[in-house]
């Protein structure tokens, strides 16, 4: 009796351990929430279907509804699970800046999901996309990336050099915030890695870090530890009672965004540590 109870456990526990193996890209790239950001006082949102690669990528292009007198733009990597238009919620703040956000390539339920190498060409060919739509060179355009997209948008910036680089919550490898969820896994584990700390060294552009104090996914001490030995011009915008979530909602970390990314700031040295104090949230 004891026998068969002993071979049941293991089997358990064997499934338990392969199961999140077998389908960690189904994990890490599951359907985005449906909380869209599509009205703007101050823009124009359109969706559009941008061919890449003989695919189509959802995208989202927010245009001033006034025309600046410099032309900018942005392109933003959203977090996992993160609808990719959350960036929308810094467009009163941006009032003459463009826009895009897309949707990773094969989300929810898919048998086939997109690989580390494949989202960073498509994030690559999105910002030729943005650059050739602006006539803008890719270094006159500025990078956001937050949480599981902030390690594209390294990626992406260190193969393209571009004018700013915002990171939401970053992690220096992949394996830290997965353990925080899977204390298990190992880094030998993962189908992709995302190790930004070895793609850090390649960005030349000023860099602003978004941060909660009280994050647990990504703690901040992680998040700071990718720019130990960085020798750019960094900004902070640390939020002392924040958690993981629900950075982009804040008004101050928007201004932050916001006057970083300012076209007319073009050549000027980053701005200073912010520190965002308020009530526990």
């Amino acid at each position: 009796m004891l026998l068969p109870l002993l071979l049941l456990a293991i089997a358990l526990t064997l499934a338990l351990l392969t199961l999140p193996l077998a389908l960690q890209r189904n994990l890490l790239f599951p359907a985005p929430k449906k909380n869209a950001v599509l009205t703007s006082s101050s823009h124009r949102i359109e969706a559009l279907a941008i061919p890449v690669g003989g695919r189509s990528l959802r995208a989202y292009l927010a245009s001033p509804i006034d025309a600046p007198t410099r032309r900018s733009g942005l392109l933003y990597f959203n977090g996992r699970r993160e609808h990719p238009t959350s960036i929308f919620r810094c467009l009163g703040q941006m009032p003459g800046q463009h826009l895009l956000c897309f949707h990773y390539e094969k989300l929810g339920p898919s048998l086939r999901k997109p690989d580390e190498a494949r989202l960073v060409a498509d994030g690559l060919a999105m910002l030729d996309w943005l650059s050739s739509t602006m006539a803008l060179d890719p270094s006159e355009l500025a990078i956001a990336g937050r949480s599981l997209g902030s390690g594209i948008a390294i990626q992406v910036c260190a193969l393209r050099p571009v004018r700013r680089l915002v990171l939401v919550s970053p992690y220096g490898r992949l394996i830290e915030p997965v353990r925080a969820a899977l204390p298990f896994m190992r880094e030998w584990m993962l189908k992709d890695q995302f190790r930004s700390v070895e793609h850090i060294e390649r960005v030349a552009c000023p860099t602003l870090l978004v941060l909660g104090e009280r994050d647990q996914t990504v703690p901040a001490a992680a998040s700071r530890r990718l720019f130990r030995a960085w020798p750019g011009e960094l900004s902070e915008c640390a939020i002392a009672h924040s958690g993981h979530r629900g950075l982009l909602k804040r008004p101050e970390v928007q201004r932050a965004i916001a006057e970083f990314c300012r076209p007319d700031r073009s050549g000027q040295p980053a701005p200073g540590p912010v520190r965002a104090e308020e009530t526990a949230a």
